[in-house]
């Protein structure tokens, strides 16, 4: 008797237990089934595993490839004095980063001169691996028409500004006459001052800030969201909307005649800095995806996914870009200071570069670094 009264009792415990577990397994196979079918990619990781267009026609795309470039570099080291960060070391089949660097390929054994690329995560691009950086393929140039003359090293860390790159352009002890430097920005003068209307804070901080805002509940539910399809599609407790502030155009404005203030001065400062220590500065305004109003397609597409591009960076970009473009070319007048933002504008379907609003693929960094060459060459 008492064992049946056992029995009966887990009986009562197991059943609704196994019940439940069998209906969230049904639930998240029929949420990934829809996920990866039916949806549009709810993040960055899906989008690229799936191979959209910039990937295609490639020799190193694979699942591997994927994988590994959101493994890298294995973790971050943070200032708490500035939030800057630094890569740790990083051994892999298609990256490498090494002494707080993403490795450039191509490098020569022997050079009389140094290339030093400072910007964020375009230049550090972990996009592609290591031979398809702006970095790298700047490399193959100086190797051609330079041979053993310049090495290219890779400064670019995720999330600087301007500002961050002056700090680190500051702690380069062995810049020389000769050398050269290259400050090559302006996006996450956007996204910090615009988008997040966050100045003098640093992409980092502000990740954290809004991490450390949210309750538990929530942070339980953004965990859920990264793991779980039905989390995902139905829990995510991110905000896809557009940011309030970008209605108010005084405030906005304001946050633009900020953005232009500090980006002029650490622009002439790290002029003045470089050509202090011997070498030549060249600043270049990057490439955004909103330079114009003409898309092809495929670009058409990604610009309806809200989770690849969310709502508001068009707004901060259109508002805040003019300022930027303003700056570079009044700074033009007096030091090597070109505008960069046009040069993907016009292109035909098929020839893809983005892959969401500011990063591209290895044609993309190719066309970048010849722009670049170009102009450094034709000034020397």
């Amino acid at each position: 008797m008492q064992k049946n009264k056992y029995r009966e009792t887990a009986f009562r415990i197991i059943v609704p237990i196994g019940s439940i577990l069998i209906l969230l397994s049904v639930l998240e196979f029929l949420s990934w089934f829809y996920v990866e079918y039916f949806s549009v990619p709810t993040t960055a990781f899906d989008f690229r595993i799936r191979q959209p267009k910039p990937y295609q026609n490639t020799d190193y795309f694979s699942e591997d490839f994927v994988k590994e470039s959101y493994l890298q570099p294995g973790g971050w080291r943070i200032s708490e004095k500035t939030g800057d960060i630094t890569p740790n070391d990083f051994d892999g089949n298609l990256y490498h980063t090494r002494n707080g660097e993403r490795v450039t390929a191509f490098t020569p054994e022997k050079h009389e001169n140094t290339v030093f690329v400072f910007g964020g995560s375009t230049i550090y691009s972990l996009e592609t691996p290591d031979e398809y950086t702006v970095p790298s393929q700047l490399q193959l140039l100086f190797n051609k028409f330079h041979p053993g003359k310049y090495l290219v090293r890779n400064m670019g860390i995720i999330s600087f500004t301007t500002t961050q790159q002056l700090r680190l352009l500051k702690t380069v002890t062995d810049i020389k006459k000769g050398d050269i430097v290259i400050f090559y920005d302006g996006v996450n003068e956007i996204f910090l001052n615009i988008f997040y209307a966050n100045p003098h804070s640093s992409m980092v901080k502000v990740a954290k800030q809004n991490l450390d805002t949210l309750s538990w509940i929530f942070k339980v539910t953004v965990i859920m969201s990264e793991r779980f399809y039905f989390a995902r599609l139905f829990l995510n407790p991110v905000d896809h909307g557009i940011p309030k502030h970008l209605g108010d155009d005084t405030f906005i404005n304001k946050m633009a005649e900020l953005s232009e203030r500090e980006f002029a001065q650490n622009i002439i400062e790290a002029h003045r800095y470089s050509t202090e220590k011997g070498a030549v500065f060249f600043h270049f305004l990057q490439p955004q995806f909103y330079s114009d109003d003409f898309y092809t397609e495929y670009e058409k597409e990604l610009k309806k996914n809200k989770y690849i591009m969310p709502g508001g960076v068009e707004e901060s970009f259109k508002k805040g870009y003019p300022h930027l473009k303003k700056v570079t070319a009044e700074l033009g007048r007096s030091i090597n200071s070109y505008d960069l933002s046009g040069i993907f504008d016009g292109h035909k379907d098929g020839d893809e570069y983005f892959l969401d609003s500011v990063h591209v693929n290895h044609t993309g960094n190719r066309v970048v670094a010849e722009n670049i060459f170009k102009i450094i060459r034709s000034s020397r």
